[in-house]
Parts: structure tokens; C-alpha cells; sequence
């Protein structure tokens, strides 16, 4: 729960100084994303910008669309993956239920858990492969599916900030316009945090965080 709260603390600290870029390309992912197949490019294209950003670079919305094109093929299939395992199994659930056995409630609670574990498979994929710059999705399902069994506590956890995020921007429904880089920086966040426990010489975490002084990232 601690390490889970000093990442989504990071990722909070971060968006707040980023609230410019964070808001202008979720505008643009929002644009991009309307016809839900196009979901997996635009996503990419999030995380390759919001990450440029946090390294420092300085991003346009040329780079966004290079992104988007740059990942187009692996962001279909993560797409159409993801829709072929959610539709799917969110309507074979709700019949389940409707059905009103015992037996099928069992099932339609396990499939409900395994859902919920391929959407924390999900929390990493799209920052493994612009991180690792992986466009392999065998690979990409592997190392994620890794990575939430062995810190299955931890990520767990950073569901949990994600669903506290996404229920206040949806409460707040202005804040649905930065609402997905937000999640992408808790996303990216968390695999770096696990990256650098993994291998602590190739990947770098930054721990601290100073609220006090911060007032205002409209520049950024």
C-alpha cells in the first residue's frame, strides 16, 4: 500500500506540473480514440508523448501523430485484443448472472476476476512497449502478465488510485479532460517504479516530492 501511494503521489506531483501538455493530449487522445478501434494507437501515442515530456523534451502535436503512426499496427491488435477479451466476457457475465444458479454465479464471479486480472495485465502493457520499445504483442502480454503476479499486492493497489482517479473526473466531469494522461502517468509510474526493483542500474525511480512552492504548472 506504501509503495503504491508514493507512486501515485509521484504521478499526482507530476500531472500537476505537467497540467498543460497533460490536458492538451488528452484533448487529442479523446479526438483520436472516437472510433473505440483506434483506442490502442492513440493510447501509444499518449504514453510516447507524456513520456518525452517527463524526460525533459520538448513535445508538439507532431509528435503525437508520428506516435500514433509509429505504433499504429501494435496498437491495433492491443485494441482488438483487448475488445475480444472484454466484450465477450463482460456479456457472458451478465448472463451468467441473470441466470440466477448457483453454479453460474461461481463462474460468472471467476470470470469477473479474470477480467479484472487482464485489465491489471493492461495497467502495463502500453508503457512496456514505448518504454522497451516492444512491438511484439506475445512479448508485451508475457512480461506484463509477469510483472502483476509477482507484485500482485502492489498493482492491486495502483488499480484502486486508478479507479479514485477516473470516479473524481467523472464526478468533476471537467477534469475528464485530463483524465487519461493522468492514468497514463500512474500507468508509466508504476512500471518504472517495478523496472527499477527489478534492475536498479538501468531504470531510475524518483522518490521525492515537494509540493510546497508548486503553484503554478500552466507553463509546462
Amino acid at each position: 500500500m506504501k509503495n503504491a501511494w508514493i507512486v501515485f503521489n509521484r504521478s499526482v506531483f507530476e500531472g500537476y506540473q505537467q497540467l498543460g501538455t497533460i490536458i492538451k493530449f488528452t484533448i487529442l487522445w479523446w479526438l483520436c480514440m472516437l472510433p473505440i478501434l483506434t483506442f490502442g494507437p492513440a493510447t501509444a501515442g499518449l504514453f510516447s508523448v507524456i513520456i518525452k515530456r517527463k524526460k525533459g523534451h520538448s513535445i508538439t502535436v507532431k509528435d503525437y501523430f508520428q506516435a500514433v503512426h509509429q505504433h499504429i499496427g501494435i496498437g491495433m491488435k492491443l485494441s482488438l485484443l483487448y475488445l475480444f477479451i472484454m466484450v465477450p466476457g463482460t456479456v457472458y457475465t451478465i448472463i451468467l448472472f441473470t441466470n440466477g444458479s448457483v453454479a453460474a454465479n461461481i463462474i460468472g464471479i471467476l470470470l469477473i476476476y479474470i477480467l479484472i486480472i487482464w485489465n491489471l495485465i493492461v495497467l502495463y502493457m502500453f508503457p512496456l512497449m514505448i518504454i522497451q520499445e516492444e512491438q511484439d504483442l506475445t512479448t508485451i502480454v508475457k512480461q506484463s502478465w509477469k510483472l502483476v503476479t509477482e507484485n500482485y499486492s502492489f498493482t492491486f493497489n495502483i488499480a484502486l488510485y486508478i479507479l479514485i482517479t477516473t470516479f473524481i473526473c467523472s464526478v468533476l466531469t471537467i477534469m475528464l479532460i485530463a483524465w487519461s494522461g493522468l492514468l497514463a502517468l500512474i500507468s508509466y509510474n508504476s512500471l518504472s517504479f517495478l523496472l527499477h526493483k527489478y534492475n536498479p542500474n538501468e531504470y531510475s525511480f524518483d522518490y521525492n516530492v515537494k509540493w510546497r512552492g508548486l503553484i503554478r504548472p500552466w507553463n509546462n
